[in-house]
């Protein structure tokens, strides 16, 4: 029975990437770039290390496998548009992206990427990855470093990036290490596990974008670049789980989640750009409200409350009931600053010389200029002045012996505000 041998090129001690079963191997020979099958025959050959490695990624079936051996430096943008495992060692570039996945129109899932690390060399003018269609797929490295965008999601109308897993152990050097492109268009469910260093946005999404649902698990921390943001998030519905992570120095965006192992605390949206938020530490509670007050209660008189605020310092806590609210607090540290707790307020107009029983209740009252409170004093039997003409004040009335009356000699408004 005759015997196949088949001669195998083997790799120089330089090359770091397993090969194990392949469709097709790249590597640099003898000046050129030389792409062979899985069964050891050079197929392809060429001087441009992009031209070999593209064409080794276009002939290999669905679910195959390519490799690229030793350290590149890439002369044009490599496509991926297929399901494929895709590893290789290292990539230097300057091609604007280095890698592209995906192209519009055609469907793109379970596609898997290992790499040990993709390096600009354009001074931060290039962009490392950028996905347009991907989806349920997998992508490894150990650094991607010195681009404008490290990651760029940018998927064109009928396109998706979403439900991929990105582990990438460090990015940093870069304008913004993960940045999902300002469009509608499906950017969802994407989770990355990465630790971010010296870029100026660590993780950026915009406002009007539909970059929703995705997560970032690690650390980040961009302290070494001057006015820079950790998390940029300004769209929100998005969750993070960081282990450390500058939180003055980051926006979360309205419905997102922010899980700050370090500070020991939960942000729910952000105090920044005008946004809603809520901190939850474990000795306190914040909220914020843009331009306004910090809490709103808006209550029915007809309904018994029982609303709680708590004012903390590490163990110290202090409690009111909302209602008449005696706050006591601590130090010069702390303001509360509470807009109402009010029903929506009275304003009779009393005629000249008229008067007007103030119904049971607490009162913030401000009296028209002839206007003036009294009391009945039953005493003396007779009415007393308790509030001065065009006066302001607390009136606590039983339904019956308090009253306003118009000293003047045309109608006249005042202004009832009942406390529940």
């Amino acid at each position: 029975m005759p015997i196949e041998v088949i001669a195998m090129p083997y790799p120089p001690q330089s090359f770091q990437t397993s090969v194990g079963d392949y469709n097709y191997l790249v590597f640099y020979e003898g000046g050129v770039y030389k792409v062979v099958n899985n069964k050891g025959n050079v197929v392809y050959i060429n001087t441009s290390p992009g031209e070999a490695i593209q064409y080794a990624i276009d002939n290999a079936p669905v679910r195959g496998t390519v490799v690229v051996l030793g350290d590149v430096t890439l002369d044009k943008t490599l496509v991926i548009n297929k399901a494929l495992r895709f590893k290789f060692d290292r990539f230097y570039s300057a091609q604007n992206p280095v890698i592209q996945v995906g192209v519009a129109g055609y469907y793109l899932e379970t596609l898997n990427i290992e790499g040990h690390s993709i390096i600009g060399t354009g001074d931060k003018t290039n962009d490392g990855i950028l996905f347009v269609e991907c989806r349920l797929s997998f992508i490894k490295l150990n650094k991607l470093s010195n681009f404008n965008r490290g990651i760029h999601i940018n998927p064109p109308p009928n396109c998706g990036v979403a439900e991929n897993i990105f582990h990438i152990k460090i990015i940093d050097n870069c304008n913004s290490a993960i940045e999902f492109a300002n469009t509608t268009n499906y950017m969802e469910g994407n989770v990355f596990y990465s630790t971010i260093f010296k870029c100026y946005y660590g993780f950026r999404t915009y406002s009007d974008s539909d970059a929703i649902l995705n997560m970032f698990v690690g650390v980040i921390d961009n302290i070494e670049i001057s006015g820079s943001y950790d998390i940029y998030d300004e769209r929100g519905k998005n969750m993070f789980i960081m282990y450390f992570v500058r939180q003055d120095n980051s926006i979360i965006g309205p419905g997102s989640i922010l899980i700050n192992q370090g500070a020991s605390n939960i942000i729910v949206g952000s105090p920044q750009s005008g946004q809603y938020g809520i901190l939850i530490r474990p000795e306190s509670l914040e909220l914020w409200k843009p331009a306004g007050p910090i809490l709103d209660f808006k209550c029915d008189p007809s309904i018994d409350y029982d609303w709680r605020l708590a004012i903390g310092s590490n163990n110290d806590f202090y409690f009111a009931r909302a209602g008449v609210i005696p706050l006591t607090l601590k130090g010069d540290t702390y303001a509360v600053r509470i807009n109402r707790c009010v029903y929506s307020p009275s304003a009779p107009s009393i005629s000249a010389g008229g008067t007007y029983i103030v119904p049971t209740g607490f009162y913030n009252v401000i009296l028209g200029a002839n206007t003036v409170c009294e009391i009945y004093n039953s005493y003396t039997g007779s009415w007393v002045t308790f509030m001065a003409a065009g006066d302001r004040g607390v009136v606590l009335s039983d339904g019956t012996n308090v009253r306003l009356r118009n000293t003047g000699t045309a109608s006249e408004t005042s202004y009832l505000f009942r406390a529940v």
